[in-house]
């Protein structure tokens, strides 16, 4: 079971931290996930800004870590 549909690198921020746009497949998920992360909208897309130090692997793994067991509880 995987909550991200697409998730590509974009750039890093201002500290040098990667930056990935991510776009879930329920957006619910946006509100659990922003006591993790640093997330922010992208404007006229249906995309969240994800700033993190973790790989793109190691990200997706998160995500869903966190977010899976709180969609079952809903």
């Amino acid at each position: 079971m995987n909550i991200i549909k697409t998730i590509e690198q974009v750039n890093s921020n201002l500290y040098g931290n990667p930056r990935f746009k991510v776009t879930f497949k329920n957006n619910n998920v946006v509100k659990l996930l922003r006591k993790h992360f640093d997330i922010r909208k992208v404007r006229n897309e249906n995309a969240y800004y994800v700033v993190s130090y973790l790989t793109k692997k190691d990200l997706i793994k998160k995500v869903n870590t966190i977010a899976i067991p709180l969609q079952l509880v809903k």
